[in-house]
C-alpha cells in the first residue's frame, strides 16, 4: 500500500458525500471535503501519515464559515494581521478532540486492505454521528451567538481567540441577533481586548464597534 490506495479506498467509501455537495481534494498526504452554502461552506479533513509499513489517520477536523460574520471580521482584522487568507478564515474550527464533550477518537493502524476499509466505516459514522450534527446546529447564527455569549468566560475548543477573534464574533453575533445585552456585551469584550494587552487588537475592536453602532444599519 501506498498513500494515495489508502486516500482512495477512504475516498470511495465516502461517495455519498459527493453526492451531498462535498467537493473532494487532496494535496500529498491530505484529503478535504468542502462544501458551498448559502452561509459560507463547511469543511471535513484528515491526513493519511505513512508510520512505515503501516498507516494512521491524523488531523481528523472540520471546519465553518458563516460569511456574514467573517465579512464583517476582515475589514478589521485585516489590517491587524496584513495576510490575503482571512477573506477565507472560518468561523468556527478543530479536530474531534476539540467538539465539546467529545473525546478524541484513534483510528489505530492500518497495515492492510481490511484495516482501511474498517478506518473508511469509523470516518463515515464519525461525520455523520458527530460532525454533521454539531455544524448543523453552529451553521445557525442564533445558536452560535447564544453558545458564544451566553457565558463569555466559558471556554469554547472550536472558536479562535488569538488576536481578539473571539471578542469581535461574540460582539458581531449579538448586532446580528439583537442580544437585549450587546451594551453589556461590548463593555465585557472591549475590556478583553484590554487585558490582551495588544495597541493593535483595541484600536480594531474600537473600529468594530463603531462601525456596528453607527454604519452597519445603512450597509
Amino acid at each position: 500500500m501506498n498513500n494515495k490506495i489508502v486516500l482512495d479506498i477512504i475516498k470511495a467509501n465516502l461517495s455519498d458525500l459527493i453526492k451531498e455537495g462535498y467537493k473532494y481534494s487532496f494535496e500529498r498526504d491530505g484529503a478535504s471535503y468542502k462544501k458551498e452554502t448559502n452561509f459560507g461552506y463547511v469543511d471535513f479533513g484528515y491526513r493519511v501519515v505513512n508510520y512505515k509499513p503501516n498507516f494512521i489517520i491524523s488531523d481528523f477536523g472540520y471546519s465553518l464559515r458563516l460569511s456574514g460574520i467573517e465579512v464583517i471580521c476582515l475589514k478589521f482584522n485585516s489590517k491587524i494581521e496584513g495576510l490575503s487568507y482571512l477573506d477565507e478564515e472560518a468561523t468556527i474550527f478543530g479536530g474531534y478532540g476539540g467538539l465539546v464533550n467529545i473525546k478524541y477518537h484513534d483510528f489505530g493502524e492500518m497495515k492492510n486492505i481490511e484495516d482501511v476499509e474498517n478506518v473508511s466505516q469509523e470516518i463515515k459514522n464519525i461525520y455523520y454521528k458527530t460532525f454533521y450534527p454539531f455544524l448543523e446546529k453552529h451553521s445557525d447564527i442564533n445558536y452560535l451567538e447564544n453558545e458564544i455569549n451566553k457565558n463569555t468566560e466559558r471556554d469554547l475548543p472550536y472558536i479562535l481567540y488569538w488576536r481578539g477573534r473571539r471578542s469581535m464574533r461574540g460582539l458581531i453575533l449579538a448586532k446580528l441577533c439583537n442580544n437585549p445585552r450587546y451594551e453589556e456585551l461590548k463593555i465585557i469584550y472591549r475590556q478583553k481586548c484590554i487585558e490582551q494587552e495588544d495597541a493593535d487588537v483595541l484600536e480594531a475592536y474600537d473600529k468594530l464597534a463603531y462601525y456596528l453602532d453607527h454604519e452597519f444599519e445603512k450597509t
